[in-house]
């Protein structure tokens, strides 16, 4: 008698509880600063054309910790694969350094979506909030 009880109970419990929406995302837009993590997607809506996905596929970071003395500055680099509408890929290769490490070129490269010409720009990378994750933040801009 008690289980059938406890059953009832606990289904209805589970059928009140609704989740609750959290604030809104910003609408991401070409042009404006973007963050990613590794191995995260996002899309980006494009003037003509339609969407263009980026992904974070790596990062890599030699940096000197922070309070540490180090001999060599290092260096932070990501890969990002970029994907058009007609679903043409690229792979783009962007350093921060102040010594160009190949094959990643210095803090931005040039990069052709939807028939287009743009800029992709690497701002930062940084430690992920509430995670041993890093983020990278980004810009696409028509050139």
């Amino acid at each position: 008698m008690k289980a059938p009880l406890l059953i009832a109970l606990l289904t209805g419990l589970s059928a009140s509880c609704q989740k609750v929406p959290g604030p809104a995302s910003p609408a991401l837009s070409i042009g404006q600063p973007f963050s990613l993590a590794s191995q995260q997607r996002t899309a980006l809506p494009a003037s003509s054309g339609g969407p263009v996905q980026l992904t974070l596929t790596e990062i890599l970071d030699s940096r000197c910790p922070s309070g540490k003395q180090c001999i060599w500055e290092g260096y932070v680099a990501v890969t990002v694969e970029l994907t058009d509408a007609t679903g043409a890929s690229q792979t783009a290769r962007i350093g921060l350094s102040r010594i160009p490490i190949p094959p990643y070129t210095r803090d931005s490269v040039a990069v052709t979506l939807n028939q287009r010409a743009y800029w992709l720009r690497l701002l930062a990378v940084s430690d992920a909030p509430a995670s041993a994750d890093k983020m990278a933040t980004l810009r696409l801009r028509p050139q």
